[in-house]
């Protein structure tokens, strides 16, 4: 799959990297000044987010409607009772979710960027993806990215503030955070003898 390397690690950090910290140094800017912050209201719930609209062409003025897109989604997906109001709500905010995506992938066409969906619409015959199954795998990526990368921040700070020494080692030598922060996520760290 020609497109294939576009998701591996070393060219997502390549990619992202700028962005990530760009975004998160914004969320920072907005803290309440007294030094109380909610951690996951201001930041861990709306890093991925803004990473995700960037990644994908789209606003930062786009974030509340994603975020209401994404709740009725999560929403739908707890819905074990089968509430079918729940239910309603999530098909519509898919319907919705997708004609963004649609008006996205038009403009896309006329910008002809090489973004991550300019490289989807510019996929060879071979390997080229409907439209439809460019808005679903978008969806995939949007979601999952914001649910897992919420779950890795909210994590890190768990694990941090209860190893306040391991906390310490990191702030004094920042060369141990990619360590670190594979050992937070599940199937990546390092095996040890």
């Amino acid at each position: 799959n020609g497109f294939r390397p576009a998701f591996q690690p070393g060219e997502i950090r390549r990619a992202l990297e700028e962005t990530i910290g760009k975004q998160a140094n914004a969320l920072i800017d907005e803290f309440d000044v007294s030094g109380d912050v909610e951690l996951r209201e201001a930041f861990a719930s709306r890093l991925p987010i803004r990473v995700m609209l960037e990644l994908f062409g789209m606003s930062l003025s786009d974030e509340p409607l994603l975020r209401t897109f994404y709740n009725s989604f999560e929403a739908a997906l707890s819905n074990f009772s089968g509430d079918a109001s729940v239910r309603s709500t999530a098909q519509i905010a898919v319907g919705a979710f997708h004609a963004k995506l649609q008006d996205l992938l038009e403009d896309e066409r006329k910008r002809k960027t090489n973004s991550l969906i300019g490289q989807l619409l510019n996929l060879s015959v071979s390997e080229a993806l409907s439209d439809d199954e460019i808005k679903r795998n978008m969806s995939i990526v949007l979601f999952g990215g914001i649910s897992t990368i919420e779950a890795l921040l909210l994590n890190s700070i768990w694990s941090f503030s209860n190893h306040l020494g391991q906390f310490v080692r990191l702030r004094e030598a920042l060369s141990f955070l990619p360590p670190a922060s594979n050992e937070l996520i599940p199937g990546t760290a390092t095996l040890r003898p």
